[in-house]
């Protein structure tokens, strides 16, 4: 089995959003779930939690 890693969305609302990726995935595949729940591209930004790093222009 491969390794998952768990990553959580705060939306503007206050929802929470939950997936599990593999390791082995890349930002894009993220960035693809992201818009997939309605959020386009321009209007959201992903940050890291720590150190706070914006990464959705990576």
């Amino acid at each position: 089995s491969k390794p998952l890693v768990a990553i959580k969305l705060r939306c503007p609302e206050g929802k929470t959003i939950s997936r599990r990726f593999y390791k082995t995935d890349h930002l894009y595949d993220l960035l693809n779930f992201v818009t997939s729940q309605g959020f386009p591209v321009e209007r959201y930004k992903l940050l890291t939690a720590y150190p706070r790093r914006d990464v959705s222009l990576l």
